[in-house]
């Protein structure tokens, strides 16, 4: 049976069929599939290279939600619905039933896909007809759906390499990620010809001649894209060796798949807020209220910044006479030993006749859980500051 023709209005050029054409999925037209055959006629298994950037882009986003606590996504250059597997929003909601997402994507036919798909889910998840090329309009759409003051995960999976350099790619980028609050999550994945550089450049001009315009780049240059980011282990690697359980999948040979891809957290601004750096990706802040001390921790506490948080809060602790506030609400991810620090210090508090008034976002959240621990955590630095203070707390 011939696939028919594509509808009225929709017909084309379109990296999101091509990219499920790739996938031998259902929703691309002959057009594409010709295209694709085209590529894997120059030696490319395209199959392979979108699977696996399919698969990084899930594991990336499982990540973001269950380990790093993000509830929140805007996925831009979202391309179609998955023909079988997990979506971007039912993964996310798996852990957050809450969660917000808003997808964007310039092609209409993605649109139309995504009205079906999302009937039920308007509430919480929205698409955007938009271009990457116009973050400012992807931004004023985003902010009707998402809450800005909370950390947001940037997904851009397998979409920059299609941004030409004299398009400024990573200014785009920037500009998004400058938007997002602190604690905020980059999820990014992008074509390379480090491999195979002239095979890519064929591969380039043979998707030009159908009107698609894209550019692989080298490592370095990818890297670029998350300057003023804070990589999560094991940083830019190939997209399928990122934290891979499969190890006959990352024994694949990177020159196989011809993609780079990362995640990286938005650390809180030193500059605005004097806060210190902590190890590689935590941040601390102190302030004295009314005589409480306020300590404020953001950013990702892992093995490496634990002992200089350990020792920080040591030292402010013995300089204070009166109950503290502990601020953990921006901490992306804790290691265990932290929150068991913490819980020690508690103890040290109530013994010395003080209380440590603790707040904490989803990372702390799962470590009680995990642990059994009982520890009462304040809904907000306002009632935190009101009990430290002895007031009794009134909405």
């Amino acid at each position: 049976m011939t696939t028919p023709p594509p509808p009225a209005g929709i017909a084309g050029p379109s990296t999101a069929r091509q990219y499920n054409a790739h996938q031998d999925g259902k929703s691309a037209y002959e057009e594409d599939r010709a295209v694709a055959r085209r590529l894997r006629d120059l030696g490319l298994d395209t199959k392979l290279m979108a699977d696996q950037n399919r698969a990084f882009v899930l594991r990336a986003v499982d990540h973001t939600a269950r380990d790093l606590g993000i509830d929140q996504v805007l996925d831009i250059g979202c391309g179609l619905p998955a023909d079988s597997g997990p979506n971007v929003h039912t993964l996310v909601e798996e852990v957050h039933p809450d969660a917000r997402i808003v997808y964007v994507d310039h092609d209409p036919l993605v649109r139309l896909h995504a009205d079906a798909l999302l009937h039920g889910h308007t509430a919480t998840t929205t698409f955007v007809e938009a271009d990457l090329r116009d973050p400012d309009a992807i931004l004023d759409a985003a902010h009707q759906a998402l809450d800005f003051s909370r950390p947001i995960g940037l997904l851009l999976g397998a979409v920059a390499h299609f941004i030409r350099d004299e398009e400024q790619p990573h200014a785009l980028v920037s500009q998004l990620v400058d938007a997002l609050p602190p604690g905020s999550a980059l999820v990014l994945s992008h074509a390379t010809d480090d491999y195979a550089p002239q095979v890519i450049r064929r591969a380039e001009a043979l998707l030009a001649d159908v009107g698609v315009q894209s550019r692989a780049r080298s490592r370095t240059t990818i890297e670029q894209f998350f300057t003023g980011l804070h990589l999560v282990e094991p940083g830019l690697v190939p997209v399928h060796q990122w934290r891979q359980p499969d190890a006959e999948i990352a024994a694949v040979p990177p020159s196989e798949v011809h993609e780079y891809g990362a995640v990286a957290i938005k650390p809180a601004p030193a500059g605005e807020s004097d806060a210190e750096l902590l190890g590689d990706r935590a941040y601390l802040s102190s302030r004295q209220e009314e005589g409480v001390l306020i300590v404020t921790v953001s950013g990702m506490v892992e093995d490496r910044e634990h002992p200089p948080l350990r020792d920080r809060l040591n030292a402010l602790v013995d300089e204070s006479t009166k109950d503290v506030v502990l601020d953990l609400q921006g901490v992306t991810f804790l290691v265990p030993a932290g929150l068991g620090f913490v819980l020690g210090l508690r103890l040290e508090l109530e013994e010395d006749g003080r209380r440590l008034h603790l707040l904490g976002g989803e990372p702390v959240h799962k470590l009680l859980r995990i642990t059994g621990a009982k520890v009462p955590l304040h809904d907000d630095l306002a009632q935190a500051l009101a009990a430290a203070q002895g007031k009794r707390w009134r909405r």
